[in-house]
């Protein structure tokens, strides 16, 4: 039977019963299987276990009950504590996030991980580069980790110009599954328009959707390898437009 142990909230642990023909756990809120030796338990507070072991031998029956406690360290924050400067940013600038009214000691991260100087015990810098998602967790004393809050974060290119999109020069559609569709990249674009065309000038493939890449075809068909010319015009989030056109070499 299992010693008292320490829990997370969020954690899982499993209960272990020996020595017997049939089990049965109380209470039977938030495990796996109350009727199995080694269920798991997933209680959102401590909880003291109680398991009856019965053994079965021939016309008598024994029954013995032994009890474990799972001591679930308890945490609570409100996450609409958390302020924030700016959760629209122009590339390089930082965003400070303090955590108001934060008693606890321990460790705050972010993920995606990039680099969070403190200003102090309960306010940081973050500098992101691309727009998305940036949850901040808290891991206590004890080693239980919390998601304290998700922020947003849209970053503005400061400059509309070739750099903020990328293009390969080339790829390989042989369908080895590396580099078989050609897509456009960037984390700064709103709008974007891509044609491709061979050396006669006829239009083999375009787009305005930065998720539908070319896939080296026209009409269904390869096209042999070979340099194909493109030109692409885009939108960035700062309201700037320009454009960019080059070659592309496709390999098979």
């Amino acid at each position: 039977m299992n010693s008292p142990v320490l829990g997370c909230g969020q954690d899982t642990t499993q209960l272990i019963a020996t020595g017997g023909d049939y089990y049965l756990w109380q209470p039977p809120q938030h495990l796996s299987n109350p009727n199995i030796s080694n269920p798991l338990a997933f209680p959102p507070t401590t909880t003291i276990y109680t398991v009856t072991i019965g053994n079965i031998s021939g016309t008598d029956t024994c029954k013995n009950n032994l009890t474990t406690t799972i001591n679930v360290v308890p945490f609570s924050y409100n996450s609409n504590s958390i302020s924030v400067t700016s959760n629209t940013i122009t590339l390089g600038q930082s965003i400070t996030i303090t955590l108001n009214n934060f008693s606890y000691n321990g460790n705050v991260s972010i993920y995606p991980v990039i680099p969070m100087p403190f200003i102090n015990n309960n306010e940081f810098l973050i500098t992101p580069t691309k727009s998305g998602e940036y949850t901040i967790y808290f891991t206590d004393q004890n080693g239980c980790t919390h998601a304290l809050k998700t922020i947003y974060v849209v970053i503005i290119t400061n400059e509309c110009n070739e750099g903020v999109v990328y293009l390969p020069t080339g790829f390989t559609p042989n369908n080895d599954g590396a580099n078989d569709i050609l897509y456009i990249r960037s984390n700064f674009v709103t709008e974007v328009y891509l044609t491709i065309y061979d050396r006669w000038g006829e239009k083999l493939f375009e787009t305005n959707d930065i998720k539908k890449g070319w896939d080296g075809t026209y009409k269904g068909k390869l096209l042999d390898q070979g340099v194909y010319g493109y030109y692409m015009t885009f939108k960035c989030n700062n309201g700037e437009e320009s454009f960019k056109k080059g070659n592309i070499t496709l390999m098979r």
